[in-house]
Parts: structure tokens; sequence; C-alpha cells
């Protein structure tokens, strides 16, 4: 493990992005049963497509297969093999139960910048509100990013009084029983 944070803390030096810029995450509601996964990936990187992974919590819920888009393959001088990665933006989809209790899922991913810095395995915890008309809201480290079944918040000071009424209304939802 040592070894897999000495080149991270070295690669600030040569100007590589932290994971978070390099790989951030957005999700939003698609409709009752389904959520986005959004990867904007900075330009001169990629992640591994058998890298990602969602593990719900509590982990006797079954979530649906996460659907990925078509990938481009290369060969990885880190790996000495070749191997399938997405750029750009890249969008997964995920069929998440019915149920009216809260869900946490944590998302994996793993990448790597053009000039041969690989990040180490990352995993970021969303949390997925549930009402008993399916999903009403998804949200990341305390902030919502999406909610009403459809559409997506995106960070900046014109979506942050919206993200504070949303995060009120899922929060007062909940403790109304509806979660």
């Amino acid at each position: 493990l040592a070894g897999a944070v000495a080149p991270v803390a070295h690669a600030a030096d040569d100007d590589f992005l932290p994971a978070e810029k390099a790989f951030p995450l957005a999700a939003r509601v698609l409709d009752a049963q389904r959520i986005e996964l959004c990867f904007d990936i900075a330009p001169g990187y990629y992640l591994y497509r058998d890298k990602f992974s969602v593990k719900p919590q509590p982990d006797t819920v079954r979530l649906g297969e996460l659907q990925l888009p078509p990938s481009k393959t290369k060969y990885d001088e880190n790996f000495q093999k070749d191997v399938d990665y997405h750029v750009g933006t890249t969008r997964l989809v995920l069929a998440v139960p019915m149920g009216t209790e809260p869900l946490q899922i944590v998302v994996g991913n793993q990448g790597c910048a053009d000039k041969g810095l690989c990040y180490p395995p990352m995993k970021r915890t969303l949390r997925l509100d549930r009402h008993a008309t399916g999903l009403v809201a998804v949200s990341q480290q305390g902030e919502t990013q999406s909610a009403f079944g459809r559409g997506a918040l995106q960070g900046g000071a014109a979506a942050a009084p919206v993200a504070g009424v949303l995060s009120r209304w899922t929060a007062s939802a909940s403790a109304g029983g509806v979660g």
C-alpha cells in the first residue's frame, strides 16, 4: 500500500490531477427504479472498464446489473495486456429495487493518466432516498445531486439554494415515516 501512495504524492509535482478531479462522479435519478452514475473523466485520463463496481449497503439488497457503455481497448503497460477503458463522459445505469428505506451504494473505480500514473482504487458512497413510488434523490457526501425522479443538480452557486431545499425535503420525508 505504501508503494501505491508514494506515486500519487509525487504526481502532484508533475501536474497530475488528484483522483477526485481526474475522475469526478455525479449521480442522478433517471426514473423510479434507475440511477445514472456519470464520470466526467478529465482529458488525458481513463478509467478501467473492469474496475467499475457497485455494492449495496446493507448487502442484503439486490441491485440490478450495472449497464456500461461501449469501451475502447488498448495495450496497457501497467498490466502487460489489452484492457478495456473509458474516456470523456461515461454514463453507467443501475437498476435499484423499490423500497421505502434509504439505501447506500459504494461505487468503485480505478483509472490512470495517459502519462503513466495509475491511481489506487477509489470508493465513494452514495445515499439513495427511496419512497413507496420509487427513487426520490441521490446524494453524495451530504450534497444532493438530484431529486424528484428526474434531472440532476450540479454544484455551483446557483444550485446551492436548491440543494439545501432538497436536502431538507428528503430529510423531512424520511423523518415522516417514508424512509
